[in-house]
């Protein structure tokens, strides 16, 4: 390094602090890459440690408190369903024999069951046509008893095995019932889902971005605990407008008034008996009590156990309508064959 080069150099090093970062590259720069990099690695390790940063999500509690109030005082529309012709003219003696070949049992008042895609004329058209691409004319004993049911309003539990198809069957009607809420303030899910793990979740908010999201725009968030947090608030207050959480996750942000739960007017219990299993009983009871009383409530369920029947009594309509699919000894904890 000549003499000259030498003098360039700690001219720069005494000048550095009061140079413009556009004027040189290399040693003259990098206390403004350092300084713009140590902002960028800081967002990142909060983000990967779950440890959003708290000025943007500082919380005013009175504001809340004035949102949440007027988001409980609007009118819940429940019931989004037209029963077409072809469903209306079916006779009791075809659907007698529909209960029966699907070993289909019945607690409650009931519309008539949709017995193809065709009949749920009130479905989106691109949601039709994505039946259509994937080739499903007929739905799943469990769809066609519980589409007409939920989308008319009711609250319902459904007895059936994992793979019934009962997850397309509460989220069809979670969409329209979404669809027909007038738009609030106050940001947080209009429908919640709680399912007892990670993986559940996962699926479930998979289903729903290819039918709901896709095609209808209806934005899902998944909340479960091991990812990252600072996301899940994120885009619960930006407006997704399903929830689909594991209750310990959920009741954390509860807790910490992250989100807020005054705008939901649908809650789907799935896999209810397996949640109560796991010890999440005190959290499903915290999460209810902070939505709406007028909600719409939906339970699925493997079995009818003591606890899951006395969650249903203390939470669900006293019309509550009980769907059970298959011939199971539904009074035990375990599934059992009837003989």
């Amino acid at each position: 390094m000549n003499a000259k080069n030498l003098m360039f150099h700690v001219r720069a090093l005494i000048l550095r602090p009061t140079l413009s970062p556009c004027l040189h590259r290399g040693i003259v720069n990098r206390p403004y890459r350092n300084k713009s990099s140590v902002t960028y690695y800081d967002r990142r390790y909060n983000a990967r440690n779950d440890d959003p940063k708290t000025e943007d999500y500082e919380i005013d509690e009175e504001n809340l408190k004035k949102l949440e109030r007027f988001a409980r005082e609007r009118e819940v529309i429940k019931n989004v369903y037209k029963e077409s012709i072809v469903t209306s003219s079916r006779t009791d003696a075809e659907i007698k024999q529909f209960y029966k070949m699907h070993s289909i049992t019945i607690e409650g008042l009931v519309p008539k069951p949709v017995l193809s895609i065709d009949e749920l004329e009130v479905l989106p058209d691109l949601v039709k046509k994505e039946f259509q691409d994937r080739r499903i004319v007929t739905p799943t004993p469990i769809q066609s008893m519980c589409w007409p049911l939920a989308m008319s309003g009711a609250d319902m539990i459904g007895i059936a095995q994992t793979g019934s198809g009962k997850t397309l069957g509460y989220l069809l009607p979670t969409a329209l019932h979404i669809q027909a809420q007038p738009k609030s303030e106050l940001k947080g899910p209009t429908s919640l889902v709680l399912a007892p793990t990670r993986e559940l979740v996962q699926q479930i908010s998979k289903v729903a971005t290819e039918w709901l999201t896709f095609h209808l725009g209806i934005r899902n968030i998944g909340v479960y605990g091991g990812s990252d947090r600072g996301f899940q608030i994120r885009n619960l207050n930006k407006g997704s407008e399903l929830c689909i959480a594991t209750p310990g996750r959920l009741i954390d942000l509860l807790n910490t008034r992250m989100t807020s739960l005054a705008n939901s007017s649908m809650l789907i219990l799935d896999e209810a008996d397996r949640m109560l299993d796991m010890g999440f009983e005190p959290q499903i009871r915290d999460i209810i009590e902070q939505m709406r009383d007028d909600r719409q409530t939906l339970m699925f369920s493997a079995t009818w156990p003591q606890d899951v029947r006395q969650l249903a009594s203390d939470f669900m309509d006293r019309q509550a309508v009980r769907i059970n699919i298959g011939k199971w000894n539904i009074s035990t904890h375990f599934i059992v064959p009837l003989t």
